[in-house]
């Protein structure tokens, strides 16, 4: 049972990572976009709002099941 928690942990902490790091991805993309006037500001505001609201949890989670991964965010 422990070791199935502890794999089961693991690809949580998998899954959280890539998903933070495609949420930071999108969120560079947004910004060029709004840099480059492709997307409005209140159209960025929204849309990075929503991906910082997103990103928070995961990251919190992250740090606190994994203590370690903190010098990487």
């Amino acid at each position: 049972d422990v070791i199935r928690e502890q794999r089961h942990l693991e690809d949580e902490l998998q899954k959280a990572t890539l998903r933070n790091t495609k949420v930071a991805e999108l969120f560079e993309k947004l910004y060029e976009d709004n840099v480059s006037e492709k997307v409005s500001d209140e159209w960025f505001m929204q849309l990075s709002h929503k991906y910082e609201v997103e990103r928070i949890p995961s990251v919190l989670w992250i740090m606190k099941l994994f203590p370690a991964s903190r010098a990487e965010n």
